[in-house]
């Protein structure tokens, strides 16, 4: 994940030419569904330390220079959402913010975290979120613990992704980290996100789809994953660097797992560290097969500067 320097950084970027509006209070699970409905641009929903039941799900959306805010109350708030019943946080209009919120899913929940759909120059920044986004469900598009769909000019920064998956056994259970699906999904940056026990590919950009274009996976870290990057069914004009990654396969005990899987076309992946880590024990023999494993297809791609397999142990982690 990022530096606390160099989130504080993107957070001065980001806000440093905003025009705030109102104040918003959120104390309870009825407060929250109201900032939900009320919130216009340039409010800040400022969100008590606590745990709520209610996901962030903004009806209106923000402009330029003047966003929808959602954020702790006050530095160092433990602001949680414990969510069953729909996504912990939803966002589907333009020029939203979320940063600085803990999301945990029911395990019963059969919603996503997060998800990001039709919309603009929205961001996630600082969060954290456990759970998987489907349980017993057999449609894969639904897989995913973040799903983006949709989206352009949006960024997730500085996350952590824990789907929380232990021993997955069939298809009828995997799922992604972050997944960037939808044919319009443009122009957005994935960067300084911590994605862990994840039971298919740690980071999917794009998915189900090979129209996504122009999108950045740049400084993520993937840990204890099926699969670390890939953009699975193809991508034009998408830049993977300086991404990270230890023990592909150590989830899913049916296959083995890529470190790294690409069919692309004018695509750039270049200086990722791809590692499996000798000091933890492979969950079966089968695991071990997937280290190393590197798949790649399609014109112009280029693969530059990238280890795999790469020994963590002796090089830190």
């Amino acid at each position: 994940m990022a530096t606390a320097a160099v989130k504080a950084l993107i957070l001065i970027a980001l806000c440093s030419t905003l025009a705030y509006g109102g104040q918003i209070s959120v104390t309870s699970d009825a407060t929250m569904t109201s900032a939900n409905a009320s919130a216009v641009a340039g409010d800040t929903v400022a969100i008590t330390a606590g745990t709520y039941t209610v996901g962030i799900a903004p009806a209106n959306g923000g402009s330029a220079g003047s966003p929808i805010v959602y954020m702790p109350a006050s530095a160092g708030a433990v602001c949680s959402l414990y969510i069953a019943g729909g996504y912990g946080i939803e966002i589907s209009t333009d020029y939203v913010i979320v940063q600085g919120i803990a999301v945990k899913m029911n395990p019963t929940s059969a919603y996503h975290p997060v998800y990001m759909h039709d919309c603009d120059h929205s961001a996630i920044i600082d969060c954290r979120t456990y759970g998987g986004s489907t349980q017993n469900t057999s449609t894969r598009g639904d897989w995913n613990t973040w799903r983006l769909d949709n989206i352009r000019y949006c960024r997730t920064i500085g996350n952590l992704v824990d789907r929380l998956d232990a021993n997955i056994s069939d298809d009828d259970y995997r799922g992604e980290g972050i997944a960037l699906t939808g044919a319009n999904s443009h122009y957005n940056i994935i960067e300084g996100n911590y994605i862990k026990n994840v039971s298919h590919f740690a980071i999917a950009v794009p998915v189900y789809t090979s129209e996504g274009a122009f999108n950045i996976v740049r400084n993520n870290v993937a840990w204890n994953c099926h699969g670390m990057f890939g953009t699975s069914d193809g991508a034009r004009h998408t830049l993977y660097e300086g991404n990270r990654g230890w023990n592909p396969g150590m989830i899913d005990t049916y296959q083995s797992g890529p470190v790294m899987e690409m069919f692309a076309d004018s695509t750039i992946v270049r200086y990722n560290m791809l590692a499996h880590d000798t000091t933890v024990t492979p969950v079966s023999a089968q695991s071990v097969s997937g280290w190393g494993k590197f798949v790649e297809a399609g014109p112009e791609l280029i693969i530059e500067g990238s280890t795999a397999p790469y020994d963590a142990e002796k090089n830190g982690r």
